[in-house]
């Protein structure tokens, strides 16, 4: 039998439990070592088969740095933490016209996404986007400088809101305002508002070394204190202060609690960003082509209106002139180094930026968390059908794993 399977297939084992996986389609069989020699020839052309295009992406979503200010001094900036250009400079109101007619004439139906800096410094301009775009807008904030009407506009545009929070109050110490105070309870404010004006927001956590053993409550804390049903839980990119302490996230421990916190979300319904994006390839049956959008996806607006695909890529004299397309051709498809990982179609490549500072020119985090992810899931979904005596089939998985 091992002689007729494809070099694509990949072999997981547990106990007597095996899992037959081809990345490349998606394609599943889940069979123990008694019976994995009586594999049919139907199921083995299906497991063997070869079902990828690959085609560059189309221009579907447009990044709006609505100001490089910001009220707050967090000690992890993404931001201040890189020397990007145009710092302290806030978009005009004739800017802003600009890139509204380039999104209604390129991206319709598109999204956008408006960020910073922090975006409420500038609301004239981020309310005259949201109004005025032809799709979807969304908005990252710290909520500090949020209020009942600005609140009232987003719920009635129909906006996607994204607050800033890092866990409890204890885990919330790097997020302080410029002369030192914390903005927790200023942030909590700014979240409450936008539920009671209608808003479900979502929230963006970042897992330092001060809150990454304290994930698995700090879900709980979003879920059932806040009433949160979609969250982000990310690790820190690559800035000036990547060498502190509490910048280097144990990879290991921040895996270990996003798989426990795969199983509640999954019971619970709820959507997190770094699972799901991994899970949906499996579910859905589509092989990830890249995991950052700049490769095509994407392209990013300075403050100034200039148009670029990354603001901190542009800081990197390698990456001078390069486009979408090179990019593109970066990805784990077409990396040889990546074919015959086990994960090469749920990954997406991670982010180029960090991937240029591992020196390895692999985003090696994310490597190492996406494989161990792949291998929760695929034993979860045997579990989780096997005991209910499912069939698998396409329809059964998008049914029990709906959240993707």
């Amino acid at each position: 039998m091992i002689q007729i399977l494809s070099s694509r297939v990949k072999r997981f084992e547990r106990g007597n439990d095996i899992v037959l996986y081809n990345p490349f389609s998606q394609q599943l069989f889940f069979t123990d070592r008694d019976d994995i020699e009586r594999i049919g020839e139907e199921d083995l052309m299906r497991l063997n088969s070869l079902d990828v295009r690959m085609e560059p992406p189309k221009l579907r979503k447009v990044r709006v740095e609505a100001t490089f200010g910001c009220d707050s001094a967090c000690d992890y900036c993404l931001v201040y933490g890189n020397p990007l250009e145009q710092l302290h400079t806030a978009m005009s109101m004739e800017t802003a016209r600009g890139i509204i007619g380039f999104f209604n004439q390129n991206v319709r139906e598109g999204s956008m996404m408006i960020i910073g800096g922090e975006p409420l410094t500038n609301w004239d301009v981020v309310e005259y986007l949201i109004d005025n775009i032809e799709g979807n807008a969304q908005l990252f904030t710290n909520a500090i400088k949020m209020s009942p009407k600005k609140a009232e506009f987003l719920a009635r545009k129909g906006s996607r809101v994204y607050v800033s929070l890092d866990g409890m109050r204890r885990h919330n110490t790097h997020r302080r305002y410029h002369n030192g105070r914390e903005t927790f309870d200023d942030t909590l404010k700014g979240y409450k508002m936008l539920q009671e004006a209608g808003i479900s927001p979502s929230i963006t956590c970042l897992s330092t070394q001060t809150n990454v053993y304290d994930l698995d409550e700090i879900f709980d804390f979003f879920v059932e204190e806040l009433g949160c049903r979609a969250m982000g839980i990310s690790i820190p990119h690559h800035t000036e202060f990547s060498h502190l302490p509490f910048m280097q996230t144990d990879i290991h421990e921040y895996t270990s609690q996003m798989a426990g916190i795969f199983k509640k979300a999954r019971r619970g319904g709820i959507f997190v960003d770094q699972i799901a994006k991994r899970l949906a390839p499996i579910i859905q049956g589509y092989f990830r082509p890249y995991a950052c959008k700049i490769a095509g996806e994407q392209v990013t607006f300075y403050p100034d209106g200039t148009q670029t695909l990354c603001t901190k890529l542009d800081t990197l004299p390698d990456f001078n002139g390069i486009k979408a397309e090179d990019l593109f051709n970066k990805t784990p498809y077409f990396d040889l180094t990546c074919q015959e990982c086990e994960a090469i179609s749920t990954c997406g490549g991670g982010c180029f930026w960090d991937a240029y500072h591992d020196g390895s020119g692999h985003d090696i985090r994310d490597c190492y968390f996406t494989r161990q992810m792949l291998n929760v899931f695929l034993w979860d979904i045997s579990d989780f059908l096997k005991d209910r005596g499912m069939p698998i089939t396409r329809d059964n998985l998008r049914k029990e794993y709906s959240v993707c």
